[in-house]
């Protein structure tokens, strides 16, 4: 398994395929991320604004360096 798609799987809580665009956003709440930031970035995931992010719109926009930080802080806060 490769890092996007570990990533896809830590964030898709209801293990369905998705992650909900609300499930992400209190997730980054335990980031340092700004929450302006943070929205942006869930809207720019969303391509068809649908409210959950599937994993091929995840995989589209994901830059591993940026959503490592994202996801290395929240593992971080909940070890």
């Amino acid at each position: 398994m490769n890092f996007k798609q570990s990533a896809f799987r830590a964030f898709d809580v209801h293990a369905k395929g998705s992650i909900k665009a609300g499930d992400l956003a209190k997730a980054l709440e335990f980031t340092e991320v700004d929450p302006d930031e943070a929205a942006h970035f869930i809207l720019d995931l969303d391509i068809d604004g649908d409210g959950n992010i599937t994993y091929d719109e995840f995989t589209k926009h994901v830059s591993l360096d940026k959503f490592s930080i994202f996801v290395f802080d929240i593992k971080e806060e909940n070890l």
